[in-house]
């Protein structure tokens, strides 16, 4: 069964993924004319290949490779960009990036921005045969930002299936939110392509990312209407696999009816199979009848089918599928030496699967791109807004213009010590999420190292012969053991970031505040939205008082005693500095100018303390309190 850790829509994704690997609306030839004038026959004939038959056009290229050596830089770089192609195209893996980045280089200098998006794309697929994911994405976003969309010759096909490709990528990392994001722009765009039969591919993404969120019923919602889209096709072999996410979210909910149902539809469908990938389907398909069959107590057919699976040839994601549900089975029957077998099987597979480190740089670097994506395209707009025409030279109009050129400037000002706010408040916000993750993965990791030592401390204490499991723990150990230390070395420079923000410099492990109420999720979605400039809701800082209350009841009765005369606007104030809110998330959170922020913290103090004093006296009177 499918689990949310781990890939079991391979096999859907694998075919959405064949049909993204086509690059485009077509020709690429229009560079060069539209007869492709310019270039050697053996070029052109590859291209009007390309679509339909790439195994020939690869053939071709292959062919002509020895004529290049005479032809100009532009040819050359042009046989380059087409043999790439053909090679994705045909599921030719790549083995180096050093042709690829010099064509890149150059259609970055001389290209179209269809040319640009192409290289950058394929470039990213060469980091993913290559197995480095971080580059890929960036190769991908690159392309993304190539593309020319206001132009009526911009390729949305191919624009579609880099949306594509970095969802596949966001799941693989285990990100589905990410994933969902990038999956509906591959449909948007592959709807304004006109493709409308890949808008619907794009759903078996929809779905997997639905699936690693925990959203079954939105699983079962999208795979069951992308049945129906594609047999309203005629296409039955997709409409087939299609149903597989629903039947393994069926089974995760534990509707059995409705699994039963989903169940005999793709194996009616299955009569129609031609293809060997399908075949592969079906075969899979035995681990997952195996887990309906336990799941409705029919233990001999959940026996049959799981045995008969662990036959077939399986990729490690579908092994730890497998072994998870062979543990299921032996613990149900009441063998536990089995299923204790299968369950160190299933976890020492599952390590090899699961990458969270990586996974969280992945996000990170996700998360920074869209981050600056934005912020240029937010400037390039206050660009386009400031820049005037003047047509006619009067006195009147020249004075328009000064009056606009006046406040163009001042909101160019305002524009830009908010943006520096945001960029602090960003940083400030991403090192607490930071903190956060750090510390909680640490308590994780020692958890598991603990839980090691344990067993094999059981393990010794059993006289067990079993050496390789009591070493295999012992790297496990290890490994923890290495990641707590470099988590501790993280949470230290993390600790060192957040103190710089603090008008005190004390680290969060100094604050007076208790754990559970610095992890609050209200309080991190509030420094998240601040961060973006959003300002909390009346209803959100009436949440945060009552939680201040509840959690600190000593400090609210506090503020009012040394200064009974205060209003909610100042008394929330003083809530927010004592939860560490830094100065520039307060100019937000109360929409006022950092300098005004500056004279509450010193009108607050006078009037708590009966003293003269900044914001640095306030900060650690709040704190003291």
């Amino acid at each position: 069964m499918m689990t949310r850790r781990t890939d079991s829509f391979v096999l859907t994704l694998l075919m959405a993924m064949a049909l993204m690997a086509g690059c485009g609306k077509g020709s690429i030839l229009p560079h060069f004319g539209e007869d492709g004038s310019g270039l050697p026959q053996a070029l052109v004939l590859a291209d009007s290949l390309m679509n339909s038959r790439p195994d020939s056009a690869l053939a071709v290229l292959d062919e002509a490779e020895g004529q290049m050596a005479g032809e100009s830089r532009s040819v050359r770089m042009r046989y380059q960009l087409l043999r790439h192609q053909a090679m994705n195209k045909a599921f030719v893996p790549f083995t180096s990036d050093s042709l690829m980045l010099d064509v890149t280089d150059y259609y970055d200098r001389h290209g179209t921005p269809n040319d640009r998006m192409l290289a950058h794309y394929l470039l990213g697929c060469v980091y993913r045969d290559l197995k480095d994911a971080p580059k890929a994405l960036t190769m991908y976003h690159e392309a993304v930002d190539c593309a020319d969309t206001t132009v009526t010759d911009c390729d949305f096909a191919l624009l579609s299936r880099i949306h594509g490709q970095m969802a596949s990528l966001m799941i693989c990392m285990q990100l589905p939110y990410n994933a969902l994001e990038e999956s509906y722009l591959a449909a948007i765009t592959a709807h304004y392509a006109g493709d409308t039969l890949m808008g619907i591919h794009f759903k078996s993404l929809q779905a997997h990312s639905y699936f690693l969120a925990g959203q079954l019923d939105s699983v079962v919602a999208i795979s069951e209407q992308q049945s129906i889209d594609f047999l309203s096709y005629g296409d039955s072999i997709y409409s087939m696999v299609s149903l597989k996410p629903a039947i393994c979210a069926y089974i995760e909910m534990g509707k059995e009816l409705e699994a039963q149902k989903a169940m005999k539809r793709f194996e009616q469908l299955s009569k129609y199979d031609s293809y060997n990938f399908v075949k592969q389907a079906l075969s899979n398909f035995d681990a997952i009848k195996g887990q309906y069959y336990l799941l409705a107590n029919q233990l001999d057919s959940s026996r049959y089918y799981l045995e008969r699976a662990s036959d077939n040839s399986l990729d490690a994601t579908e092994k730890v599928n497998l072994y998870r549900a062979l543990a299921r089975y032996y613990t149900k029957i009441g063998l536990p030496d089995s299923a204790l077998k299968y369950s160190e099987s299933y976890v020492s597979l599952d390590d090899t699967v699961y990458r969270s480190s990586v996974r969280k740089d992945f996000q990170e670097m996700h998360t920074l791109y869209n981050y600056e994506r934005n912020k240029r395209i937010a400037e390039h707009k206050a660009h386009e807004l400031s820049e005037l025409r003047s047509s006619v030279v009067s006195y009147a109009l020249l004075l328009f213009v000064i009056v606009v050129l006046a406040i163009s400037y001042v909101m160019w000002k305002k524009r830009k010590m908010d943006c520096e706010h945001r960029k602090l408040n960003t940083k400030y916000t991403e090192s607490l999420v930071q903190y956060s993750l750090l510390k909680k993965e640490t308590e994780l990791l020692e958890q598991s190292k603990q839980a090691n030592e344990l067993l094999i401390t059981q393990l010794e204490q059993e006289k067990t012969e079993n050496i390789e499991t009591i070493s295999k723990l012992y790297g496990k150990i290890e490994r923890y053991a290495a990641n707590i230390k470099q988590n501790k070395e993280n949470i230290k420079k993390q600790e060192y970031i957040i103190a710089s923000f603090q008008k005190d410099q004390m680290k969060p492990g100094q604050w007076k505040m208790e754990e559970s109420l610095f992890n609050l999720p209200l309080l991190s979605h509030l420094h998240k939205n601040i961060a973006k400039g959003m300002q909390p809701s009346d209803a959100q800082l009436e949440e945060v008082r009552q939680i201040v209350e509840t959690m600190l009841p000593g400090f609210i009765p506090k503020i009012k005693e040394q200064y009974p005369q205060i209003n909610q606007t100042n008394l929330m104030f003083c809530i927010v500095a004592k939860l560490r809110f830094i100065n520039s998330e307060r100019a937000v959170i109360f929409d006022m100018s950092p300098q005004s922020v500056t004279n509450r913290c010193a009108f607050l103090y006078n009037k708590l303390t009966g003293k003269k004093g900044g914001a640095v006296d306030f900060e650690s009177e709040i704190q003291r309190i």
